[in-house]
């Protein structure tokens, strides 16, 4: 018998089963009719109810005038009109031109303009996300305004789906999100240090950085002739300054003839702009010519003439987002290696999207080894293409081999994405999960094999075995065979990890709970044991599984593990996307990856060596009871620590061992009720830290108690928050640790007191989902009261249903598109599906607006797929 095996994405997968009451009955009766009493026995009911409730995060809010003329309604389209939002958060909304978009509350009117007023600290980033893939035709923009004078400060009018803006000092502030043309959907995002950060893009047009007046450099398109190149400047009035032809020019402008004419819409007429100075107005004017420009069909390019390009920032766009590596302390891993090509991750899993942009450099020889082509999803039987065509889970599908194998090994410091924690390190897909995500035991034995350089199916050995295998998947049972796999790779000298499982309990899962393999637990951005990790003695070591419930750092974005992903919700083309995502299936790739930078360091590592280096406790921070315990292992993987004792037993002289100050997380977020927050100070490097103090500028209403440390003051810490007798508004503060050597670390706090009343994530619409024709048979329509959202479904045929909650802000008759809010029973990653026998309360879940719908390309796919994201509201 084939054991069944599913990965580990988010929280775990089960059914729940509902009996009905009653007694035992017999099938001979044929319809008979007993003596006394004389009445039919009573049939089952054919009709169930379900209740639950559904919970919004307290920093999630909504837009007042959305298209769905059931939302809640408020004009929120005038600076004097201004929506009032908390800070930080995560806001959807949407906007359109008047006849834009799907007929609804706006479509006639127009809701061209939202304007939202919020207090703001110094160092934090708006970040819109634009949901509409169209870009050109659906084009937003985001402005800034002074809340006393109605000044625009800054704006990003770039054509995109991201505009971001950071703030420079306090103060109360008026947001703008405009619909430029068209309609889109969108999630506006405010944090401290957001991870979507601010960086120097040569398409982005933001009014705040320093570029030439009146000047742009352009590309035209190739084999444009002289005389037609000509009268097309002549008729945009601009004027060639230098460059040739066939090469980029720099251009003038001249802002008061027919380009800027074109520019000024009706739009700008009916929300008059004001300036600080007359160069800040020739500036944005500037940009809004460009972005014309930008749309004129011959112009390949057009772009700011910046003044000041020096400006140093992260390669990696998306790098920020990463909270998960300097937690582990992967930044000063990395002053030592970044990894090197000769090293392989064996990824077995969904297969990898061979052709994303931050993997297709990194991917040597794999292998598809699904035989049942009723789940392989590609049409075909066991072969050497181990490109992941997509599951077809209920949300679309997860592409979750993708995901684990960014963490691993992303491309790095290549001016995109994200980063993996092997910059050079190769990655063998090993296609073992399919429809839906599942697999057996056969096929992963099979996948094994193959990565350990043995014998298998395929009759294919690689040319190099693989040094380290991840495994992100699992389940209660294992066969011989797999078993007998994994330990003859393990005495080829392959270092095997697995996901412990996301049950929440101490229940045994294989393969992470087999002997000599490397069974890693979860832990959230705070270092806690993730609620959803299992425990129990098998466990080995935890590392970053990341949490979706909450918004520790206060970013304005839940945290995940962040990382390369794929999009096929809209057709059967797959968006090369990165998304966030919860579970042990991503803490265990930050446990191979940092494998792989001991293997750079020490190619001679073994499986031996590193069961010894762990069980010393010299790699890893302690986290639970001293030594060893169920819920950590031997605690939180150090990257730093783990590159040091490589090269240490490979008899290598280890560089000074230089201390590190570390205070982790790296911000913090009290929100609005928050009291008690706890961080943590460390050695990330070697030798000795002693701590000097740890405290804050604002003693009067912060205070700080240790709670777990050592004698040199290095360990947990608490921070009490004391609200009373502070007025309503927004607050920041800085924590500071400081050692005896004079060196410290600031890490920023914010806070609100008002009376914010929970989380909003719009109108809601619960949809019961057939399973087999994922068709909704039933709605309900529910409003968020405190954060919480009451609903009841009444008279539904006995059953089988996915339940799926979502907004439908554009009125398009769909949920849970990009850009709207969205929640399942059990998590929204791994929806479950509820036999309804009798009548169920609790259906409890979260729903949250998506942020995760950033495309950088698109590749056809064969596939038979039809699933996608979205669900169609019943008709009423």
């Amino acid at each position: 018998m084939l054991t069944q095996i599913r990965f580990f994405f988010s929280f775990f997968l089960f059914l729940l089963l509902l009996t009905g009451c009653g007694g035992s009955g017999s099938d001979d009766n044929n319809g008979s009719w007993s003596d006394e009493p004389d009445y039919p026995e009573p049939e089952a009911p054919a009709y169930v109810n379900a209740s639950g409730v559904l919970a919004a995060a307290g920093n999630t809010a909504v837009d007042s005038d959305v298209n769905d003329p059931n939302a809640n309604y408020r004009d929120n389209n005038g600076l004097e009109q201004a929506q009032t939002i908390p800070n930080p958060v995560t806001l959807g909304g949407y906007v359109n031109e008047a006849f834009t978009g799907s007929e609804g509350r706006s479509y006639n009117s127009g809701d061209a303009y939202d304007f939202f007023a919020v207090e703001l600290l110094a160092g934090q980033t708006i970040t819109l996300l634009i949901a509409s893939p169209d870009l050109i035709a659906n084009d937003l923009d985001l402005g800034l305004f002074d809340a006393n004078s109605g000044e625009l400060l800054d704006a990003s009018v770039s054509i995109g789906n991201t505009e971001s803006l950071s703030i420079r000092q306090n103060g109360h502030y008026i947001i703008q999100v405009e619909a430029f043309s068209g309609y889109s959907n969108y999630v506006l995002s405010i944090g401290q240090h957001a991870r979507l950060q601010q960086v120097f893009n040569p398409q982005s047009l933001r009014l705040s950085d320093d570029f030439a007046v009146a000047e742009v450099i352009t590309r035209f398109e190739p084999k444009t002739a002289l005389s037609a190149l000509s009268q097309q400047l002549s008729g945009l009035s601009l004027q060639h300054k230098a460059g040739k032809p066939e090469q980029a020019q720099l251009l003038s402008m001249d802002l008061s003839t027919t380009l800027q004419k074109h520019v000024q819409s009706s739009k700008t007429q009916a929300v008059p702009l004001r300036f600080k100075n007359l160069k800040t107005q020739r500036k944005y004017q500037t940009l809004m010519a460009i972005k014309q420009l930008q749309k004129q069909a011959g112009i390949q390019q057009a772009a700011p003439n910046y003044q000041l390009q020096a400006l140093r920032v992260p390669n990696d766009r998306h790098y920020a987002r990463q909270w998960h590596y300097p937690l582990i302390n992967l930044p000063q891993a990395w002053d030592i290696t970044t990894g090197s090509g000769n090293v392989i991750v064996a990824v077995v899993d969904t297969g990898v999207l061979l052709n994303h942009p931050d993997l297709r450099n990194k991917i040597g020889a794999g292998y598809d080894f699904i035989s049942d082509t009723d789940i392989a999803m590609d049409g075909d039987g066991i072969d050497s293409n181990a490109d992941d065509p997509g599951d077809q889970s209920p949300n679309g599908s997860t592409f979750h081999g993708s995901h684990v194998a960014g963490t691993i090994a992303a491309s790095s410091d290549n001016d995109e994405g994200v980063a993996g924690i092997g910059w050079h390190t190769q990655i063998m897909p090993l296609r073992v999960l399919g429809k839906n995500g599942a697999g057996n035991d056969y096929s992963v034995a099979q996948a094994v094999r193959f990565a350990a350089g043995l014998s298998n199916s395929s009759g294919q050995i690689p040319a190099q075995r693989a040094d380290v295998l991840n495994l992100s998947l699992g389940g209660p049972m294992i066969s011989a065979e797999l078993s007998s796999a994994i330990a003859q790779a393990r005495t080829a000298g392959v270092l095997v990890v697995a996901a412990a499982g996301n049950n929440g309990n101490s229940q045994a899962t294989y393969p992470a709970a087999l002997e000599g393999v490397i069974s890693v637990a979860a832990v959230g951005p705070d270092k806690r044991h993730a609620s959803y990790s299992n425990t129990g003695a098998t466990i080995d070591i935890a590392a970053p599984g990341g949490s979706t419930s909450r918004d520790l750092n206060g970013d304005g974005i839940p945290d995940g593990i962040f990382s390369t992903n794929g999009d096929d919700s809209e057709s059967f083309e797959v968006r090369f996307t990165y998304g966030s995502s919860v579970g042990t299936s991503m803490a265990t790739p930050h446990i191979a990856g940092v494998l792989a930078l001991m293997k750079a360091v020490n190619a001679n590592l073994s499986p031996n060596d590193f069961d010894e280096l762990l069980s010393s406790g010299r790699i890893s921070e302690d986290l639970g009871s001293n030594g060893r315990d169920n819920l950590y292992g031997y605690g939180l993987i150090d990257a730093h620590q783990a590159v040091l004792m490589a090269l240490e037993i490979d008899g290598n002289p280890l560089p000074p061992p230089l201390p590190a100050l570390s205070v982790q997380p790296a911000s913090l977020n009290f929100g609005s009720f928050t009291q008690q927050l706890e961080f943590t100070v460390s050695n990330a490097g070697g030798g000795d830290l002693f701590i000097h103090s740890v405290h804050s500028d604002r003693p009067d209403v912060l205070n700080i108690t240790a709670l777990n440390t050592d004698s040199n003051g290095l360990g947990r810490y608490q921070i009490e928050l004391q609200r009373s007798g502070l007025a309503r508004g927004t607050y920041g503060a800085s924590l500071e640790a400081e050692t005896t050597q004079g060196v410290s670390q600031t890490i920023p706090m914010i806070w609100q007191v008002g009376s914010q009343s929970g989380g909003d994530a719009g109108t809601q619409y619960v949809l019961m989902i057939d399973p087999d024709s994922q068709q909704a048979v039933d709605e309900t329509q529910v409003k968020a009261y405190q954060g919480h959202y009451d609903f009841y479904i009444n008279d539904l045929p006995e059953g089988s249903y996915i339940i799926f909650s979502g907004s439908d802000m554009d009125n398009n008759g769909y949920i849970c598109e990009a850009g709207e809010s969205c929640g399942a029973y059990l998590t929204l990653e791994n929806p479950t599906q509820l036999l309804l026998e009798r009548s169920q309360d609790n259906i409890d879940f979260d729903v949250q607006f998506d942020t995760e719908f950033l495309s950088i390309s698109s590749q056809a796919v064969a596939t038979d797929s039809s699933k996608a994201q979205k669900f169609a509201r019943p008709e009423s």
